[in-house]
């Protein structure tokens, strides 16, 4: 699993939610979990890759095979005992990795304390709102720019033919 966040951007911004999340590989391996995931009690980047469920749903989210976001219940055995996260698969995958935010299930008694991240509350951490709004702003603009010459390349069959005439 990659925790090096530094070494690119979107890593880096994506460690900085407050909210733990991991990213999981098409073979149902982690291939990153931010700092709140990475400092749950309950070690989810080590209990859950090998969860039935959560091996089912990641392969279902990589194929592209769910209509809608799924969120199961799953129970986990980390240092402070059985605990129950909630976690949420958004239904499309983001470049090839199933996304999966989790939710320590809240109980009563200091169990529900331990498995929160010690540093949610902090100011500078961005919302996952705030990162996607961020995401749409610094993103979307170039893509639509370059889709719009594709679409133009691709409806006139003259510069088509010219690419391919460079190519050789």
């Amino acid at each position: 699993m990659s925790q090096a966040s530094g070494s690119h951007p979107l890593l880096a911004l994506l460690d900085m939610i407050g909210s733990p999340m991991m990213l999981f590989g098409p073979e149902g391996q982690v291939v990153f979990a931010n700092q709140a995931a990475r400092t749950l009690a309950s070690r989810p980047t080590v209990v859950l890759p090998s969860d039935p469920q959560i091996r089912h749903q990641v392969r279902q989210v990589v194929a592209g095979q769910l209509t809608e976001s799924v969120t199961l219940r799953v129970q986990v055995h980390g240092d402070q005992g059985v605990s129950e996260l909630d976690c949420a698969f958004p239904a499309r995958p983001i470049a090839g990795l199933a996304v999966m935010l989790i939710t320590p299930v809240g109980a009563a008694g200091p169990a529900a304390t331990t498995d929160t991240p010690a540093d949610t509350a902090s100011p500078e951490r961005l919302s996952l709102p705030q990162i996607m709004q961020l995401l749409r702003s610094e993103i979307v603009p170039p893509m639509q720019s370059v889709l719009a010459r594709a679409h133009e390349a691709a409806s006139d069959p003259r510069s088509l033919a010219d690419g391919v005439k460079h190519l050789s």
